[in-house]
């Protein structure tokens, strides 16, 4: 069923990684059904062919222009930047999310009215795209797929050229699932993603009209396909090694030539000709840059943190976002079953990010006066307070609570650029202290790829030791520090390698590697030289995306991620320990029957026989909620999250077991805006 979940976690930073509210949270379901997740790939910093100093590049002050605004629909972040618009200028074509198990796809008239309804039913149809005659639209929809509605395909729909609406029942054109697809400049074609067995990605040319598919190339992966404007190339984002490119390859085959590369993801425009990145984010807003094909940067503009960038326009010139209002209280449900509670009056947007005082104050990130600030809320309903520690420099740093609730470790801004500075906050001293100056994160950072799940689903954390990471000359250093400052290096990985994902419990640290067509677990012990293979087996290992590996409050038992060979449900392997450390036995297959398909967020029971996670897709695609599962594989996970109308995207434990508290969206109104940078590319040289 989860193919288009696969698929979109191959991208997705950590799940965990929350984001810096109000900005447009119900992206992220619309990514996972689009598979599009360049939309919350974190700060992004191009590489290799970039030949402009960051001082000579242009500031442009966008103008903003409101196309269009619903109470109802909920628009998310997808709206295509190719051909969203319609030929005469009438029209954008989007999808919207509607319930947990469908999206469909509407028109809005730009020229004011009501929007039009172009499908309906439990599909999941995205990423529409006008024919340039101007009476048909392609997009991607489930409908091929039966009950199991478990892939996307390529579908056609003819529409009335006077009041835009469906001529007839969606034509199905791909004969097997795609991952995104484009139009030919000349209509005539379409071209798509294929995944094979063996997980690699074909780019293939078929027929508008649909019949047989031809393959130009395959690649391990295929990303932000576009057909160039003089129709032989076909332009995409491909991944080698670390580093990702731009390629371009002929229409009719042949070997593809790479264009640029970089070390993080960019988004292309239509026909390829200009690119876009986000390069830093600062308060209450974001920054992107507009670059050429092969890396030239052209300018640089801003957003209010709560736009989402869709992409380009109808030029380099001109983008589209969209913008949301959404409500996350701070809420809290008790884990043996009740009633959700409210802990703070309003509608703002609270992230909750973690528990003090042995689970009796809930640690929360909250506004006052356009402020971020960060409060201890009691859950009896007492008196809340203030913890005095500056707003986080960057969207993914949030800062983590000691165990006793004594202690809060956040990051600063360092000196030299891109670093991070580390602090210890004390709430009975009213006193912050340096713990290190000017950090550089490993590939990912915080949020990112190294996921350290910590002791009981604690973030950046073992116990009463702080965990973070850093890149230095010899390699990615996994650290530990205790609130008094007092650090201790645990391990150190490759500096050509990607940072693994990790779990820590006292001196030993599990991680994951992937070696051909298996997956290997390692465990290691502070202080030795070496690692030794734990185990393997056929598959994926704590892949990015998932709940990767996690520790039992006992340190007897550890969960890891699996997915089987050719598979994308994700479950779970649970290897139990001695008292000794030894493992005891081949671990155990727990499938999560009657539970999520995709999870992540893992967060041990203080009884070590049960663990909570977040995860979607026990009935609909983006059906979200928080599981209790049981290490008795005979038990069948429970939903606690099942009486909620709105879908869960993430949840701490308090550390008594008695209560969760949880980040879920309620969405009010939500527009399309038209974002205009002026001349920054003019004449010709716009087409693209």
């Amino acid at each position: 069923m989860f193919n288009l979940l696969q698929w979109a976690a191959q991208d997705l930073p950590r799940w965990e990684a929350k984001p810096q509210a109000p900005a447009i949270p119900t992206a992220l379901p619309i990514l996972l059904l689009t598979s599009v997740a360049l939309v919350v790939s974190g700060i992004e910093t191009g590489r290799a062919q970039e030949t402009t100093s960051t001082d000579s590049i242009p500031s442009v002050q966008p103008r903003f222009e409101q196309l269009f605004w619903s109470d109802s629909l909920l628009l998310g972040g997808e709206i295509p930047a190719v051909r969203s618009f319609s030929p005469d200028g009438r029209w954008i074509a989007f999808s919207s999310f509607e319930d947990a198990d469908r999206t469909n796809l509407w028109l809005v008239p730009l020229d004011g009215g009501d929007a039009v309804r172009l499908t309906k039913g439990r599909y999941h149809d995205d990423v529409p795209q006008w024919f340039r005659s101007g009476d048909a639209i392609a997009f991607r929809s489930t409908r091929p797929s039966g009950p199991s509605q478990d892939a996307l395909y390529i579908m056609r729909l003819s529409l009335s050229p006077e009041d835009g609406r469906p001529l007839g029942p969606p034509r199905q054109v791909s004969l097997e699932p795609a991952r995104e697809g484009v139009l030919s400049p000349d209509d005539q074609f379409i071209a798509y993603v294929a995944q094979g067995e063996d997980r690699t990605e074909s780019l293939r040319v078929v027929p508008a009209t649909g019949g047989a598919a031809r393959t130009v190339i395959t690649l391990p992966r295929i990303r932000e396909l576009r057909w160039g404007h003089e129709g032989r190339f076909l332009y995409f984002f491909s991944r080698t090694d670390t580093l990702r490119s731009v390629m371009r390859v002929p229409v009719e085959g042949g070997e593809p030539q790479t264009l640029s590369t970089w070390d993080r993801l960019v988004r292309l425009g239509p026909e390829a000709r200009y690119a876009y990145r986000e390069v830093a984010s600062q308060k209450g807003e974001t920054a992107f840059e507009v670059t050429t094909i092969d890396g030239q940067a052209l300018a640089r503009f801003s957003l209010p943190e709560s736009f989402v960038l869709n992409g380009f326009a109808d030029s380099p010139n001109r983008f589209l976002a969209t913008r949301q209002d959404l409500a996350n209280p701070l809420r809290i449900l008790p884990v043996a079953g009740g009633p959700l509670r409210h802990l703070k009056e309003g509608l703002g947007y609270d992230v909750p990010l973690g528990w003090a005082s042995g689970g009796e104050d809930v640690f929360f990130s909250t506004e006052l006066n356009g402020e971020r600030i960060f409060m201890l809320a009691p859950v009896d309903g007492g008196t809340m307070r203030q913890v005095p520690i500056p707003e986080p420099p960057g969207p993914h740093d949030w800062p983590t609570i000691s165990e006793s609730g004594t202690q809060v470790l956040f990051l600063t801004a360092g000196e030299e650029p891109g670093s991070r500075g580390l602090s210890v906050y004390d709430t009975q001293s009213d006193n912050a202290m340096s713990i290190a100056e000017d950090i550089h994160f490993p590939p990912g950072g915080i949020g990112g790829r190294w996921d350290i799940g910590g002791r009981g689903g604690s973030n950046f954390r073992d116990r009463g030791e702080f965990l973070f990471g850093q890149t230095r000359e010899g390699g990615h250093e996994l650290w530990g520090t205790r609130p008094d400052g007092n650090s201790r290096l645990l391990w150190t990985f490759a500096a050509e390698e990607d940072p693994p994902m990790v779990a820590v419990a006292g001196e030993r640290i599990a991680f994951t590697r992937d070696e051909g067509p298996d997956g290997v677990v390692f465990l290691a012990q502070v202080g030795d030289t070496q690692a030794q293979i734990l185990f393997s087996r056929p598959g994926r290992m704590a892949q990015q995306g998932t709940g990767g590996l996690s520790w039992s409050p006992d340190g007897r038992r550890l969960t890891v991620a699996y997915t089987e060979p050719g598979g994308s449900e994700v479950d779970v392997l649970l290897v139990e320990f001695s008292e000794t450390g030894e493992m005891m036995s081949e671990p155990r297959l727990l499938a999560l029957d009657g539970g999520p398909k995709w999870w992540w967020s893992l967060q041990w029971m203080p009884d070590g026989e049960h663990f909570l996670v977040n995860g979607m897709g026990a009935e609909a695609v983006s059906d979200t909620q928080v599981w209790l599962v049981s290490v008795d594989p005979v038990t069948p996970p429970v939903a606690l999250t099942a009486d909620m109308k709105e879908s869960v995207w993430d949840f701490t434990l308090s550390p008594d077991g008695r209560f969760i508290a949880i980040e879920s969206q309620i969405p009010g109104g939500s527009s399309v805006w038209r974002i205009d940078l002026g001349d920054i590319v003019s004449g010709e040289a716009q087409g693209g």
